[in-house]
């Protein structure tokens, strides 16, 4: 069993979308032309912040056991109900932020004199760079087993041009750049206790939620080359930049949901508690004239603060060259629709951009049954279980 590796589908298979907002279960028959979902159930990661560093590890604890309990009483019995064996399940869970980090990384290999670059040389660079990934986010994953890290080769440059083991063209440099994942420790722990308790271990296949909605999005348009991907979740917004393909830049803007909660209630003197109630009848067009006055005032900051910090993640993302289209995923949250308005202001910054919202809609001829899940949870579906 290893980190973010696809494994084939049996006749059904359980997947988990475990995000820092909420946690998401649904059944999938794989065996027919489209997956067909015929269970899904989601639930709300609650966090106390009393818990200290563990707050958030508490959190999906106890969110996971609340949906294990669905699970049991009224998953496996239609399971069984339809002559799916528990045993011929298998179990994908993918992994969004703030359960999983992922990053760009070059290493150069300098020997100091000319060489002809090997595989045994593309092997040393690729080791390097996994050193550098775990030296730089070692901290955040209660250990640096590299058995749980995934790696995928982007490209080999030597002395700046691409480089083709098949010329033994001599270099001075070779430069490496790779695409790595990895998951704390502490989440396959909770995973494993809790999933462990129904489902065999051993057939527990991990995703990176970066690469299901990169597969996701292109299997249901197979022209996509050159886009970027934004990711609103709750402590931040990530930005990824596909080309031909593959994912070739991650960065991200500090500003999430918490940001935006966080902004208001200070804004009106309310307890977190209070604010997304004020947020949804605020979009209700419920709210009193004077605090509705107050609520956009304090939107538009947040809005302006936001579109800046993701603007910037954008061209990082993409080394300052953007593509033409943006795809938004919001988070399962009655309040995550706001970064939908925050996004139209990216337009004012890159005015030939397209920004498309991810939505069921996109995806109702790749599923069936796609209104018994979300957005969040049929595009873990089908970048896990593939078209």
């Amino acid at each position: 069993m290893g980190f973010f590796t696809k494994k084939s589908s049996s006749r059904a298979a359980v997947v988990y979308d475990i995000s820092d907002n909420s946690v998401a279960a649904a059944f999938v028959a794989t065996d027919k032309k489209l997956p067909e979902i015929f269970w899904s159930r989601r639930y709300p990661v609650v966090v106390n912040k009393d818990h200290g560093h563990n707050s958030y590890t508490r959190a999906l604890r106890r969110a996971l056991e609340v949906l294990q309990r669905d699970v049991l009483k009224t998953g496996l019995p239609l399971l069984n109900r339809l002559g799916i064996e528990t045993d011929s399940l298998t179990v994908k869970c993918v992994l969004s932020s703030g359960w999983h980090t992922a990053d760009t990384i070059t290493s150069r290999l300098h020997t100091g004199e000319a060489f002809i670059p090997g595989t045994h040389h593309i092997e040393k660079a690729q080791q390097q760079a996994h050193d550098d990934f775990v030296s730089r986010y070692g901290d955040a994953f209660y250990g640096d087993d590299p058995a749980h890290l995934s790696h995928r080769l982007l490209g080999i440059h030597g002395d700046g041009q691409p480089a083709m083991l098949s010329r033994k063209r001599p270099v001075e440099k070779l430069d490496v750049h790779m695409y790595i994942s990895k998951a704390p420790q502490m989440v396959q722990q909770i995973l494993e206790s809790q999933l462990g308790q129904t489902f065999n271990r051993e057939s527990i296949d991990y995703h990176s939620g970066y690469e299901t909605v990169n597969d996701a999005l292109m299997g249901a348009d197979r022209s996509l080359r050159d886009f970027l991907v934004i990711l609103p979740s709750r402590r931040k917004t990530d930005v990824l930049h596909t080309a031909g393909g593959t994912i070739r830049g991650i960065s991200s803007s500090p500003l999430g949901e918490d940001f935006m909660i966080r902004t208001i209630s200070k804004a009106f003197n309310r307890p977190v508690s209070d604010i997304r109630s004020r947020i949804e009848l605020h979009r209700q067009q419920r709210h009193h004239p004077d605090s509705a006055q107050e609520m956009d005032i304090a939107l538009s900051e947040i809005s302006r603060r936001w579109t800046e910090s993701v603007y910037e993640s954008m061209r990082a993302a993409s080394n300052g060259s953007l593509p033409q289209q943006a795809y938004l995923m919001l988070p399962a949250t009655k309040t995550s629709i706001v970064f939908a308005d925050f996004a139209s202001r990216l337009l004012d910054k890159a005015p030939s951009l397209e920004v498309f919202l991810i939505n069921q809609e996109r995806f109702s001829d790749y599923v069936q049954n796609y209104n018994k899940s979300d957005h969040t949870l049929t595009v873990s579906v089908l970048g896990s279980c593939g078209y």
